[in-house]
């Protein structure tokens, strides 16, 4: 007997009526290098199943609901699993949330990605083979760790809801470092694709041997108080992932939205903004809540047009959920990436983590490295932080015509901020 069919057996014997179980199977395959040489090989298999148990409560004529949840292992026995459910039936007993609805489909469904025509193992070796092929005498990886992640999850509900996907990731993490007579520099890396892609892995290796190279070179900036400021596709995600957080259905309940539907974003742009949210891949179908997940507008030419996020929120509001979507889609701009960088400009590579707090409108970080063109050359810098009025730059800022796809994030590979305060 399955573990899920073995927890609705013991759920059934409870009358337990309201639940959410979910079972999450990774199968990981992982290679450890060390100064190009392979290390380490492992293949992991991890199986975790949760138990989301609801109970209603009626105070003073009106209805409650609160949930309270467990892990269950392997072994575990008939005992110990009705144990672990008149636990959680107590502490969900405690709990007075606004009451709502679980989720219900029209049908129930699974969604597998297509096979790779390669096993993972062979993947990871190829992978590693792009990454240190890329290596010159003072230009290597020192650490190379490569991981190819595949995800079967399971969602069982009180609603008949039974869905079931499976997804893969490869995750690749590595230290390049510069070697020079005086001194050693590293960075760090982490790159994670949802599709596999060899000619942008090899784009990627490039790269972050170009960045170490330049870290190694760079000297600390003078005289500049005021800069254009290029993002990368990596901190634009960041960037509107922080902005977009008060449009969530959670803020908008709580009051603490900072724009309507209706509301313009933006005042009088170079560029209007154009803004979807969706799914990580096709297979990728449904959240944490079992919620179908589809393609979601969110800003359209500046206008905020909807909202977004999980199911118990969606019916506090009384709209259709669009679930947990994790992918932002930006359009495209106008402007070539040698247009945007014309005039002199900053482009930031490595930040300690770009900061954005939309209540006080700010935007900065502490840059780590970058590239300065000053009219004239361009010279790698580090040591130094940036910030700017987040509302002025959303109305000021310009996006590239080159596009870009990383996780999670899919538009165009740089942005331009103007006139960015230089501390």
């Amino acid at each position: 007997m399955s573990r899920i069919n073995q927890v609705k057996r013991v759920l059934k014997e409870f009358n337990i009526d309201l639940y959410e179980i979910r079972e999450v199977t990774e199968n990981n395959s992982e290679q450890y290098y060390v100064k190009g040489l392979l290390e380490t090989i492992r293949n992991i298999q991890v199986v975790e199943t949760n138990v989301m148990i609801y109970v209603k409560t009626i105070i003073n004529g009106k209805t409650y609901l609160g949930n309270s949840d467990f892990n269950i292992s392997k072994n575990i026995s008939k005992q110990e699993l009705k144990q672990a459910i008149s636990d959680a039936v107590k502490k969900a007993s405690y709990v007075h949330n606004e009451a709502y609805e679980l989720t219900k489909v029209d049908k129930n469904k699974k969604y597998f990605y297509t096979p790779l025509q390669e096993e993972p193992m062979v993947i990871l070796q190829k992978i590693a083979e792009i990454f240190n092929n890329e290596t010159t005498d003072n230009l290597k990886f020192n650490a190379l760790e490569c991981f190819f992640k595949e995800r079967m999850v399971e969602f069982v509900n009180s609603n008949g809801v039974h869905l079931k996907k499976k997804t893969f990731t490869i995750n690749v993490e590595a230290i390049p470092s510069y070697y020079s007579k005086d001194f050693k520099t590293e960075l760090y890396r982490m790159f994670t694709y949802d599709n596999l892609d060899y000619e942008k892995i090899k784009k990627d290796a490039k790269l972050a041997l170009l960045d170490v190279d330049n870290r190694g070179k760079a000297v600390k900036i003078e005289n500049v108080n005021k800069c254009n400021v290029i993002l990368r596709s990596e901190h634009i995600k960041e960037l509107l992932k922080e902005f977009i957080s008060t449009f969530n259905y959670n803020a908008v309940y709580s009051h603490s939205n900072l724009k309507n539907v209706g509301d313009d974003v933006q005042n009088n742009p170079k560029q209007s903004l154009n803004i979807d949210l969706d799914k990580r891949s096709k297979a990728d179908f449904f959240d944490s809540d079992g919620v179908i997940l589809n393609k979601h507008p969110l800003i359209k030419n500046g206008k905020l047009i909807n909202y977004f996020g999980p199911n118990r929120f969606a019916q506090y509001l009384n709209v259709k959920p669009s679930g947990n979507l994790p992918k932002i889609i930006l359009s495209k701009g106008h402007k070539s990436i040698e247009t945007l960088k014309k005039k002199p400009y900053i482009e930031i590579i490595d930040l300690s983590g770009i900061q954005v707090e939309a209540y006080s409108s700010y935007v900065g970080g502490e840059v780590r490295l970058a590239l300065y063109y000053d009219g004239k050359t361009i010279k790698p810098i580090s040591g130094f932080s940036f910030s700017t009025n987040l509302n002025e730059t959303l109305n000021t800022m310009e996006l590239s015509k080159e596009t870009d796809k990383i996780n999670n994030y899919e538009g165009p590979a740089f942005m331009k901020l103007e006139n960015v305060d230089i501390i």
